[in-house]
């Protein structure tokens, strides 16, 4: 999965994000479930990373809130 955000100036005219590109055939090997549910969980990664997120350098932060919304989505725990 990758993700290409928009710049925040471009942001203040169009509330496009920005663009998410994902593997099927990836995905699709490295799935633990269904591959509509890896699909997900991969959007819903690169989502928040189109909103900012970064868990490279947010102590946690992604993570935690990628786990609350797994839980709400009702999408499997990797």
């Amino acid at each position: 999965m990758l993700s290409f955000p928009t710049s925040e100036e471009d942001r203040r005219v169009d509330p496009y994000l920005g663009d998410i590109f994902i593997s099927v055939e990836t995905a699709d090997r490295q799935k633990t479930s269904a591959l509509e549910d890896e699909l997900c969980l991969l959007i819903l990664h690169g989502v928040l990373h189109l909103l900012g997120y970064d868990h490279e350098t947010d102590e946690g932060e992604m993570h935690r809130r990628e786990e609350c919304l797994r839980d709400r989505l009702g999408l499997p725990i990797r």
